[in-house]
């Protein structure tokens, strides 16, 4: 498999950092290459073909919406916005407000929370 130059030289790069900080992972490696060898690769680590960008893009952006998801389920749902007594909410403040805890115009004046 051939790289475009700049792949290829920062690939290099990568490799001398990587000596530099494990002196031994090149040995390490000669190892594991030697101790694995005579298997065979397993189907779900060949590459039998390039993958189309457009899927690698909608995969990036399927894993992207995901996290968001579980981030939001994780972190719960965001704190109420407090507005000054004798103002009014605008914007998302207000749009936040109008559901806020479950509770129709919570938080709004003449709503009674």
């Amino acid at each position: 498999m051939s790289l475009p130059a700049r792949q290829q030289h920062v690939l290099e790069d990568i490799e001398l950092r990587l000596l530099a900080d494990e002196p031994r992972l090149q040995s390490m490696f000669a190892t594991f290459t030697r101790l694995t060898s005579p298997e065979a690769m397993p189907a779900t680590e060949a590459i039998s073909a390039r993958v189309p960008r457009a899927a690698v893009l909608l995969g990036l952006i399927v894993t992207a919406v995901l996290g968001a998801v579980v981030a939001a389920v994780l972190t719960g749902p965001a704190p109420c916005p407090r507005v000054p007594a004798g103002r009014m909410a605008t914007g998302l403040a207000a749009v936040r407000m109008t559901t806020c805890h479950g509770h129709p115009a919570a938080g709004l004046p003449g709503a009674g929370g």
